[in-house]
């Protein structure tokens, strides 16, 4: 079972967080101690080691009877030094550098075992490999913060990667690593998580058209109660745009969306998931289709569908967030319909606007969305 996280700590997180919606703008007002201890029910001496933990780090600072503001600065320990070229460039005013050596690129991604990290990496270095590059340094964090923190800071401490790829562990709040980074105009790319508020190149899907072509691919063919199995929205958008675009489907269609028709969980839901799924069916019983993650979350669904009599998909037809399942198609009982994330596309896109980042140094951050497709199966009786 994992440890709770330190009450401290949830304040550090939340002053991050206001960090970054503020643009790390320097001058801006924190809360005050008094307002923190309210919010957070805790002692002063809890919301003061929050704060004095990041004033140490050079995030905020104290000014003598009237409060704690942002600093604005970079902490020393993630200053990223400039080479001789890049500085050279800057100072003369050039728009490209010329990279006469090999670059250097690092990704850091959770799992070797997951199929879309796998796919990624085949995106990427297949870019790569028409620039003037090394293969990519590759990281897998385990899906363990505290990994990914000190993979950051080794990262950075060795001075050989000129830009990073990463798949964020946690979208429900910012790595204060990864944020001074972005701050500081070091070159990052971001998989499939959108945030608000932090100017840093993102690759991902279109979760809002995916979202809601899926919901009017169900509506067509007549379903009139449709369902949602996803994870809670964090300060990523990506859960928000996928809701909104089923919302939107709804709205359309002149359709009326339930709340009780959704299921949204958080990550220490998902080892009871087979347990939630079945009060959430047995709860709404006039379900007659469903759009809901894929992977463990979507086999967990099947078997509880099978055991509640439910057949699919002449009962209830789904489909299933994202193309997990073509590895091992041939051990399901049914070709599920599924939408296809394009993973290859996504790292190559990546590698290619991170490698634009580094070279040129007035570039700008970009954000794109590529269009996911819908692959019918059995699950929806095609």
């Amino acid at each position: 079972m994992k440890k709770k996280q330190f009450l401290y700590r949830d304040i550090e997180d939340f002053l991050m967080d206001l960090i970054a919606q503020n643009q790390n703008k320097a001058g801006v007002k924190m809360p005050t101690e008094k307002a923190l201890c309210i919010k957070f029910n805790a002692s002063r001496v809890t919301v003061r080691k929050a704060v004095e933990q990041l004033v140490e780090e050079g995030y905020l600072y104290r000014q003598r009877g009237s409060g704690v503001f942002i600093s604005g600065k970079t902490p020393t320990i993630m200053q990223v030094p400039l080479s001789e070229a890049q500085q050279s460039d800057k100072a003369v005013g050039k728009s490209t550098i010329k990279i006469t050596e090999p670059i250097h690129v690092s990704l850091l991604l959770a799992s070797a075992a997951n199929n879309f990290f796998q796919e990624i990496i085949e995106g990427a270095s297949e870019y790569l490999k028409t620039k003037n590059s090394w293969p990519p340094r590759i990281v897998f964090t385990e899906y363990n913060q505290e990994l990914e923190n000190r993979a950051i800071k080794e990262i950075m401490a060795e001075r050989m990667s000129k830009g990073i790829i990463i798949c964020p562990l946690n979208d429900e709040q910012y790595n204060k690593e990864l944020f001074m980074l972005a701050m500081n105009g070091f070159p990052i790319v971001i998989l499939d998580h959108f945030f608000d508020g932090f100017d840093v190149s993102t690759v991902g899907t279109d979760h809002f058209e995916s979202a809601k072509r899926a919901t009017e691919y169900l509506i067509k063919k007549g379903r009139k109660n449709i369902g949602l199995i996803q994870g809670k929205s964090g300060i990523s958008t990506t859960l928000k745009e996928r809701h909104a675009g089923f919302q939107k489907a709804h709205i359309d269609n002149n359709r009326l969306m339930q709340t009780k028709h959704e299921l949204l969980y958080s990550r220490k839901d998902e080892k009871s998931m087979e347990e939630m799924i079945e009060k959430f069916l047995k709860k709404n019983k006039k379900l007659d289709a469903l759009i809901s993650t894929g992977d463990n979350v979507g086999l967990d669904l099947y078997r509880v569908s099978k055991r509640l009599g439910i057949k699919v998909p002449d009962d209830m037809e789904i489909i299933f967030y994202d193309d997990n399942y073509k590895w091992f198609a041939d051990l399901l009982p049914f070709s599920p319909t599924v939408m296809a994330q394009h993973n290859y596309e996504i790292g190559y896109e990546a590698a290619k606007i991170l490698i634009n980042l580094i070279t040129n140094p007035k570039a700008k951050t970009q954000t794109l969305r590529l269009p996911a497709t819908l692959i019918p199966g059995q699950s929806t009786g095609d």
